[in-house]
């Protein structure tokens, strides 16, 4: 890869530190407020994700600052093995645009992009993807303009509820209770990885470095509640789960569905939904009026409809943009018969 980082005169880069995280999470909520009108994250956001086990703050981040040693843009990169699908984050300062910020952050995660190449799969297509929100018309020109492309669309879903919301009905088979983190978080890992094997471009991460990964969610996200963390038990299997979160930086009085998943062999009995709705009801009887998640919004598995049933609605809507970092054999789910033709091969 030839791309080479170039910072517009007058200005300086260095990585993040985690004293930075009041500055960065300032930006991050002056540009979002700009798109939507809502905060995006706070400095705990930011701390628990800057110490994630993924993360490298030297390697991961940039910072680019002005005259005044004032950060005017910021850029992170996500990226866990087996380092085929890279996400790229970037913010500039929408007083600081204009000036080639934007680019010098695009061609920076290009040439981090290269690290991970050397580390991916000999045979793979690694590839980086970012998000944008809908009304970050500009951001939106300013990747296409260098070689990246809008292939998907994702939503952020709400329900508002004046009444309590419809109650569950689960199968006969199935009992809900909440996860007993002590001895059942590998479990519930496991059985996520089987359920999203069925997501557009799912590819799987390590099983311990999911690990690592989920325990630091359990034990530094802010948002983190176990209490609404909620198992479809078959007997001794979980068949599905819900796990939700008392509110978000965004807005405190909106609680949200963080993952909702139901393993193959449970599909088509309507126990997404009944998961769904008593994670509702659940978020209900805590106060919460207001309830969110995201979505594909051209879901495999037909989610995107699921909610719909369940009353929600469309609240905001992102772009997904990708760069083809290296061509090769896609490592990525792309339909749903992808983790079968995977199931037959290793047979």
């Amino acid at each position: 890869m030839e791309t080479k980082f170039f910072l517009p005169s007058s200005f300086t880069s260095r990585p993040a530190t985690l004293a930075d995280a009041e500055a960065v999470a300032n930006l991050l909520n002056l540009c979002f407020v700009e798109w939507t009108g809502s905060p995006e994250t706070s400095t705990q956001d930011l701390h628990s994700f800057w110490t994630n086990p993924m993360m490298n703050l030297e390697r991961d981040t940039l910072l680019i600052l002005d005259t005044h040693q004032q950060v005017v843009a910021y850029g992170e990169m996500y990226d866990a093995p087996p380092h085929v699908r890279l996400y790229l984050y970037g913010r500039v300062h929408p007083q600081s645009r204009g000036k080639g910020l934007g680019t010098a952050l695009v061609q920076w995660g290009l040439v981090r992009a290269s690290l991970s190449v050397e580390k991916a799969p000999a045979d793979a297509r690694v590839v980086l993807h970012q998000f944008l929100p809908a009304q970050a018309v500009e951001g939106a020109r300013l990747l296409e303009s260098l070689g990246f492309r809008h292939i998907r669309n994702s939503y952020q879903m709400r329900i508002d509820l004046s009444t309590p919301p419809q109650a569950a009905s689960f199968p006969a088979n199935i009992q809900v209770r909440t996860v007993h983190l002590e001895n059942e978080l590998e479990a519930l890992v496991r059985t996520h990885r089987q359920a999203f094997h069925d997501h557009w471009g799912y590819v799987e991460t390590p099983m311990e470095e999911a690990l690592k990964d989920w325990r630091h969610w359990v034990e530094t996200d802010p948002h983190c509640d176990p209490t609404l963390w909620f198992l479809a038990m078959d007997g001794d299997e979980i068949a599905g789960y819900c796990l939700c979160s008392p509110g978000t930086e965004e807005d405190p009085q909106l609680g949200w569905v963080n993952l909702l998943g139901v393993r193959r062999e449970w599909r088509k009995q309507g126990l997404g939904l009944a998961l769904l709705l008593y994670g509702f009801n659940a978020l209900y009887q805590r106060g919460f009026c207001r309830i969110g998640l995201g979505v594909d919004a051209s879901s495999l598995t037909g989610a995107t409809r699921l909610y719909q049933r369940a009353g929600m609605h469309v609240h905001r809507e992102y772009h997904l943009f990708e760069y083809e970092v290296r061509p090769g054999k896609d490592y990525l789910t792309q339909s749903l018969e992808d983790h079968e033709r995977e199931k037959d091969t290793a047979e």
